[in-house]
């Protein structure tokens, strides 16, 4: 268990008389993704988004090998290619900070996805559309 989203902030305060206090105080904050996530998610928490991350590659590399338009297998192989620069981005920065580079990441999820469950030659039957306000 981690000590709350977004509660590293607490540890820097721009208004404290003592300035040399707030750079000793702000380099106690990883600028790591992954760090940024154990501390405060816990380890439960980093292993799900781990985990999110690494069912949806599985899925794009066997969807990969299932469709059989070439341009289709292409924006698989980028996408899935992206999600795992993402990942390894993720110790340098924080990624999840980033309002803009979040909205493409999970865009190209989705898409990549959306490739993966309607374009293969294998339909899963469990997949359901539900409808609200008709």
């Amino acid at each position: 268990i981690g000590i709350g989203t977004k509660n590293l902030t607490a540890f820097t305060s721009p208004a404290s008389p003592w300035p040399a206090e707030d750079q000793r105080l702000e380099r106690y904050i990883p600028s790591s993704m992954h760090l940024t996530l154990l501390i405060e998610n816990g380890i439960l928490g980093w292993f799900m988004m781990m985990w999110i991350l690494f069912v949806t590659l599985k899925s794009l590399y066997v969807a990969h090998a299932r469709v059989k338009d070439p341009y289709l297998q292409m924006i698989l192989w980028s996408i899935f290619s992206s999600i795992v620069g993402f990942i390894v981005s993720m110790a340098a920065f924080k990624a999840f900070f980033n309002l803009s580079i979040q909205i493409m990441f999970w865009s190209l999820v989705g898409i990549g996805m959306l490739i993966a469950t309607r374009f293969t030659e294998k339909k899963n039957g469990f997949i359901r559309l539900w409808r609200f306000g008709d």
